[in-house]
């Protein structure tokens, strides 16, 4: 019990770096990194559940026409997200922001 004191403080904790480089592009590139994967699987699963619909349909109007009314909409998603992420881009290189 007596030398417990000594192998406490015989610990030395590292120091915290003050120099951490945190940025407005490091951040987007950070949220780049998350939501990129997560969109494309949305994507794929959106289209993947179209397809389904386009088989269960089995020739009934109705629901062929619900079926290639989801294709479009995935289309016009895909459209409006890769726009969106253009749109990101090619503000920071006007601003100088640099490449992604």
């Amino acid at each position: 019990m007596l030398a417990l004191p000594s192998v406490g403080l015989a610990f030395v904790p590292d120091a915290i770096p003050n120099n951490i480089a945190i940025s407005v592009t490091s951040v987007i590139n950070g949220l780049f990194n998350v939501i990129w994967p997560v969109v494309v699987a949305v994507i794929i699963i959106m289209f993947i559940y179209a397809g389904v619909m386009f088989l269960v349909a089995q020739g009934d109007p109705g629901k062929v026409a619900t079926a290639r009314l989801a294709v479009i909409w995935g289309m016009a998603g895909v459209t409006v997200i890769l726009l969106a992420f253009s749109i990101i881009t090619i503000v920071r290189l006007t601003i100088g922001g640099g490449a992604l």
